[in-house]
């Protein structure tokens, strides 16, 4: 599934992101299939210390990525469902 992923962290901890972020990089190279692939990379949004990324990968594997990051970054990964398939469940849904 493909995932939406926000993120932030506190300016005081960036030089902990930045080692975690070189680990991240080398572990991710070797060991593809331990991280969502990414289909989007990650934006800085407007400036700050909060970004975005599109993902797609198992709950396993956004574990591992999320764990990667603890506790220096927050991270919220939201489900990201196609329209037309939520539009196509509409017309039998009864409430």
């Amino acid at each position: 599934m493909k995932y939406a992923v926000y993120s932030e962290y506190q300016p005081i901890h960036r030089d902990k992101i930045m080692v975690r972020a070189e680990f991240y990089m080398k572990d991710r190279g070797e060991n593809p299939d331990k991280y969502p692939k990414v289909i989007f990379n990650s934006h800085n949004l407007g400036g700050s210390t909060k970004s975005i990324m599109i993902v797609e990968g198992t709950y396993e594997q956004l574990l591992n990525q999320r764990h990667v990051w603890l506790p220096y970054q927050i991270s919220e990964f939201v489900p990201l469902i196609k329209s037309a398939e939520l539009g196509a469940k509409y017309p039998t849904t009864k409430i």
